[in-house]
């Protein structure tokens, strides 16, 4: 939601991460950060972090971040 401090975030099955809005960069570590703890992604790790900027519907810009697995499930 614009906004927001909240992003708002997808977690695919394969192991890719995104999350989108104003904490997008800060909020995506903690995440995974938080499930590194439990090894939830060993099978996919390491992650490669990116960033990115995209336009919502109603024109403004909104950070991107996300995170792709070296070894994505399939």
């Amino acid at each position: 939601m614009t906004g927001s401090v909240d992003a708002a975030s997808e977690h695919c099955c394969c192991g890719r991460v995104h999350f989108a809005g104003d904490n997008a960069r800060v909020q995506i570590r903690e995440y995974m950060a938080e499930r590194a703890k439990t090894d939830m992604d060993a099978d996919v790790a390491p992650y490669v972090y990116a960033e990115a900027e995209a336009v919502s519907e109603s024109g403004k810009s909104v950070a991107v971040a996300y995170a792709q697995p070296e070894n994505p499930r399939k």
